[in-house]
């Protein structure tokens, strides 16, 4: 028997209760609402993983001089802090 959060009050309930006692939301919709949840996380995870990783191949690109820009190493650093960044957070989130 695990404990969840409520999505709807906050409150920790029994993965087999059938209801929240603190405001009544059935198990069915708390366990939907948490696979919505996980799916959005997951797909946080995918999106600031890509950020990072195009940030760090597109530095590698500008500052060895396959490609010419200062700009564009701007963006590429950029893109790489964000998506680092965020990916943590989401880390932290899911834990």
């Amino acid at each position: 028997m695990a404990l969840q959060k409520c999505p709807e009050c906050g409150h920790q309930i029994s993965t087999e209760a059938p209801a929240c006692p603190g405001c009544g939301l059935t198990s069915l919709t708390i366990n939907i609402a948490t696979q919505r949840t996980s799916k959005a996380l997951k797909a946080q995870l995918f999106i600031s993983a890509f950020l990072f990783w195009f940030g760090l191949l597109s530095w590698f690109l500008l500052y060895g001089g396959a490609l010419d820009s200062t700009e564009g190493l701007s963006w590429s650093v950029t893109a790489m802090i964000i998506g680092g960044v965020w990916h943590m957070i989401t880390k932290v989130l899911i834990w």
